[in-house]
């Protein structure tokens, strides 16, 4: 059997190395565009803040390890179309047949309310424009975001770690929506607004961006000739050249079963290009985060011959350190509650992250208001929650309930763990998690 793989980001490499492990003596073709594989979207935040040397150094595997467990790559190669039903792709350097197609071509960070002859900014996804960004950046004090998402106010927070000054310009409210509530989050924007090097602008969405100026929905010019303006909007997927071949969904992603096939026989999607199955919600989600890509391009992986495992539903689970404060999510948040089946409560705390520490944790729960399941949490402190978000997801997708969890086994150490009784700590009983 020819597996083929078009797009070899995180999605696209998960999948050929698990079909690998799956289907040892099948033959199995990754795709990409790039001329080279295994680039991480985040590179340029972590060079600027000097986190990683170079773009050089910002890979998650290489050419050779794929190619040293039999897996043929097709670099620098366009598919120029997709004869879904021949079993055929059209690519610059040829043709290429397939037995069993995973698509894996990501999504785009250009916002869809500006013209083609709009997009004059700069993105990061690949080595090649996180290049060119670079360039731009090093020749300019002052540098222009454009999106204060989780993508955003890395790029923001690292830019400030470069000695830079940067204006953020964002369409919501405030930052980080889509993994945090506002009320949670507000310590953390009140110190982003004494951060003297950073300028959020929210509400304003942009109308016109061009090499002089960039206007936004307020008529507000925002810069002028020569400052770097980086596009750090949310992602939606291609899909123009499939429309005619595959059933999409209302939320213009491709439609697949609960095995991440399509609506054509032997093509698989995966990664960005999906919807899925959500741990809290009754609908599917778009969730184009790298931890979901990974799980998908697994799962894909295991159905290429046989539908023997469904994708597991996901928890929307994220982690990330910014300007000092570490920040975790997980699950439903109470802005977005409104689609939950069911009532929804949650309680906001702070405690301190140990006996002998004086940093604080702020926490919010939010859960079943009549069964007590867990529904979501989110996390702010100036110590690292990434280990105690993974744990809530995994408490979400097993649906525990707020008793239960108080019932488990847990470390004790006046160094790690905060040792007051729940009866010193509040009299509400859903607040009785108080240590994981």
């Amino acid at each position: 059997m020819k597996i083929v793989i078009v797009g070899a980001s995180f999605s696209g490499v998960s999948c050929a190395v698990e079909a690998r492990k799956n289907f040892p003596n099948d033959e199995i073709v990754l795709i990409d565009k790039q001329p080279d594989i295994g680039y991480i979207p985040s590179g340029l935040s972590l060079v600027l803040k000097g986190a990683i040397p170079s773009l050089e150094d910002a890979y998650f595997i290489n050419q050779k390890e794929l190619e040293q467990i039999g897996i043929t790559l097709c670099l620098d190669t366009c598919v120029t179309e997709f004869q879904l039903a021949n079993h055929l792709l059209i690519t610059n350097h040829g043709e290429v047949t397939f037995d069993k197609l995973v698509l894996a071509t990501g999504s785009s960070q250009v916002p869809k309310n500006l013209d083609m002859s709009d997009k004059e900014g700069l993105t990061f996804k690949d080595k090649e424009t996180s290049a060119v960004t670079l360039n731009k950046i090093q020749q300019s004090k002052d540098v222009i975001v454009i999106g204060a998402g989780q993508a955003g106010l890395e790029l923001s927070d690292a830019l400030i770690q470069a000695g830079k000054v940067v204006e953020v310009i964002e369409t919501m409210n405030y930052p980080l929506y889509k993994y945090f509530d506002k009320d949670f989050l507000q310590p953390f924007i009140n110190e982003l607004k004494e951060e003297p090097s950073l300028k959020i602008y929210f509400e304003e969405t942009i109308n016109t961006l061009s090499e002089q100026e960039v206007i936004a929905s307020n008529l507000k010019k925002h810069k002028g000739q020569g400052v770097p303006v980086i596009l750090a909007t949310s992602v939606r997927p291609n899909l123009a050249i499939f429309k005619k071949q595959l059933q999409l969904t209302t939320e213009q992603t491709i439609y697949v079963d609960k095995y991440l096939r399509t609506s054509q026989p032997d093509v698989f999607a995966i990664g960005d290009l999906i919807q899925v199955p959500s741990s809290v919600l009754p609908m599917p989600t778009y969730v184009p985060l790298i931890n979901t890509a990974v799980q998908t391009g697994i799962t894909c992986a295991k159905n290429l011959k046989k539908a023997i495992k469904p994708l597991q539903p996901v928890c929307q689970t994220v982690g990330t350190h910014l300007f000092g404060s570490y920040l975790g999510s997980c699950g439903l948040l109470e802005a977005e509650s409104f689609v939950y089946p069911g009532d929804v409560a949650s309680y906001t705390y702070e405690m301190n992250v140990s006996f002998t520490s004086k940093d604080v944790i702020r926490k919010k729960i939010l859960y079943d208001a009549n069964s007590f399941v867990l529904l979501g949490v989110q996390l702010l402190s100036s110590q690292p929650v990434a280990d105690k978000i993974n744990q809530y997801a995994l408490m979400i997708n097993q649906k525990m309930v707020l008793s239960n969890i108080e019932w488990q086994e847990k470390i004790y150490h006046p160094e790690f763990t905060y040792l007051k009784p729940d009866l010193y700590i509040n009299k509400k009983r859903v607040s009785d998690d108080y240590e994981i």
